[in-house]
């Protein structure tokens, strides 16, 4: 991902965790990280929705690392109601947990740019429902979620058909003169997001809702570390220019503290990695107030990063 990279154009870099230290170090952040929310949690139970418990880093005295992360997972559910990922397994195994309501993308078999806009209260139902979401084979191709605590908007875009566009990708103009980049790019990505995408009277790419918006929205764009001629940074401004015309549908979006990159490496499109462990994949995870827990969770994790880029707990 980003590592030490500087921030580009206002954007929040959100970086793994740092690999030195080998296994040990990053088992040691990822308690170091989870005992900072735990505390915030129980420091102020009622705007978390939770009970007020023993400081959270008594349940870490252990001399087991594997033990404490058990009692690491254990009081994380009893706080929030929801799972950490298996740090000490394999984060494979998370992404492949079974999910109501689940949305899998496989981005390895799509080819035509796509979106879903999923509501937490499903068709006007007054009651919240547990919603799944998650995208693999991401391989130099961009997403965005925009998550709020009304619904979750989430788009794959093609590299090969918005930003290194194919030729046979390219519409005709009269005269037979194919699109240029920035025509293709307007009409494969951003008027999708201002109007939605219809093709044979199927809707692959619905506009993204001017209604998402809340006081606690945020967008999270998801690209590529390289392009797929090895340059960096090639795609700049048509990552900019996405962040333009959602802020102008949701105007909330406008604050750039709201907006975050995550940067990952994108495999080659066969690589067996793509279908067997964590690369190029996305899960979403939405789980409203249910018996013994009077909150609402909304959490993102990107690759093997444990601890989830969005993690939103509310009454």
């Amino acid at each position: 991902m980003s590592g030490g990279r500087r921030p580009s154009r206002g954007y929040v870099h959100l970086p793994r965790s740092s690999s030195s230290g080998g296994r040990s170090g990053r088992v040691v952040m990822f308690f170091d990280a989870v005992c900072q929310k735990l505390v915030e949690i129980v420091a102020a139970p009622a705007a978390h929705g939770a009970v007020a418990l023993q400081a959270p880093r008594q349940i870490f005295a252990t001399s087991s690392m594997v033990s404490g992360h058990k009692r690491c997972r254990k009081l994380y559910f009893q706080i929030t109601g929801d799972t950490l990922p298996p740090f000490l397994n394999s984060m494979r195994n998370f992404y492949k947990e079974g999910l109501p309501l689940a949305i899998d993308w496989d981005a390895g078999r799509v080819g035509i740019n796509t979106a879903i806009l999923c509501q937490y209260h499903n068709n006007g139902n007054p009651k919240p429902v547990d919603l799944g979401y998650k995208s693999r084979g991401i391989h130099g191709c961009t997403t965005l979620l925009v998550v709020s605590r009304k619904a979750v908007y989430a788009t794959h875009w093609w590299e090969n058909v918005s930003c290194a566009t194919d030729d046979d990708q390219r519409g005709k103009k009269r005269g037979g003169i194919l699109e240029t980049d920035d025509e293709v790019f307007t009409r494969t990505v951003l008027n999708p997001l201002r109007k939605g995408m219809t093709k044979r009277g199927v809707l692959h790419h619905p506009e993204i809702p001017r209604s998402i918006g809340d006081p606690h929205v945020k967008a999270y764009l998801i690209r590529p570390q390289r392009c797929s001629d090895g340059t960096l940074n090639r795609y700049r401004g048509q990552w900019d220019k996405i962040r333009v015309t959602v802020a102008e549908r949701v105007p909330d979006l406008q604050d750039m503290s709201r907006w975050a990159e995550i940067v990952y490496r994108p495999l080659n499109k066969g690589d067996r990695k793509l279908r067997t462990g964590w690369h190029g994949r996305i899960l979403f995870k939405y789980h409203p107030p249910s018996e013994g827990r009077d909150c609402h969770t909304a959490k993102l994790w990107v690759e093997n990063e444990p601890l989830p880029y969005h993690d939103d707990i509310w009454q």
